[in-house]
């Protein structure tokens, strides 16, 4: 039996160690920033309704249910518009998958989720078009999925800078109240694992308000997951306090 567990570890210490994994430092980080970022995970891509689209090519997802699908990587600016997009198909689906690209650059919209402080000029999000199970008659018949993480190539992602607040700048554990993090749903079941890096901010009442990726060993979809755990995780002691917590998480599957 998989047992997943969350170490909360000490911010000043990662921010000196560096990297994770050996591969990681080998190859050197990633840094997101400008025209060099991925979203996926941090939001969602309303793509509208897709079914006009896909209904001339009902038989071919129905012939090959499990292999017929179209992942989509489209371009998107900091608005959110669709710029550019790429599709790769199954066989029988390369008029499909570019039909679905022609429509996502007309409709397409991305909004990434109002907790997270992401900055960037263009990103990439990647999502996977398939035929919906067991639909009844006139619901949707296609879905968009980001279940899979993107590709992990062992390189450890800084956000923008990647600094982490000075002690003098940011608060403390005594500062704020942490409740058990869950993990990370979708890193679960595709049991990924790593060390994320994040700061917190809070409201006037205390509350989580916004989360900033700092630093992520793999991924960048896990730093927004950590994020997502932690809006409801962290409550500041004494608010109001404009400093934000650095919350810093190994993610383990044991």
């Amino acid at each position: 039996m998989i047992r997943a567990v969350a170490f909360i570890l000490a911010a000043a210490g990662l921010a000196v160690s560096g990297g994770g994994c050996l591969a990681a430092q080998e190859k050197g980080p990633i840094t997101f920033a400008g025209d060099v970022f991925d979203v996926t995970g941090a939001g969602v891509l309303d793509l509208g309704d897709i079914d006009p689209v896909l209904l001339p090519y009902l038989d071919v997802f129905r012939a090959r249910p499990l292999r017929a699908k179209i992942e989509l990587d489209v371009t998107v600016d900091a608005a959110g518009t669709v710029l550019d997009c790429r599709a790769k198909t199954g066989e029988g689906l390369a008029e499909a998958g570019g039909k679905l690209c022609s429509h996502a650059q007309a409709v397409g919209r991305f909004a990434a989720f109002p907790f997270l402080r992401l900055d960037y000029a263009q990103a990439n999000y990647r999502t996977n078009i398939s035929l919906t199970y067991g639909s009844a008659e006139g619901e949707t018949l296609f879905e968009a999925s980001t279940s899979d993480y993107p590709f992990l190539d062992d390189r450890a992602i800084i956000f923008g800078d990647g600094v982490i607040p000075a002690e003098d700048q940011r608060l403390t554990a005594d500062d704020v109240t942490l409740a058990p993090m869950g993990y990370p749903r979708r890193a679960l079941q595709n049991e990924v694992t790593g060390r994320v890096i994040v700061a917190v901010e809070f409201d006037t009442e205390g509350k989580a308000a916004s989360c900033r990726p700092i630093r992520s060993d793999l991924t960048a979809r896990l730093a927004y997951e950590t994020c997502e755990a932690a809006m409801d995780a962290i409550l500041l002691k004494q608010p109001p306090d404009v400093r934000p917590y650095v919350l810093s998480v190994y993610w383990s599957l044991n």
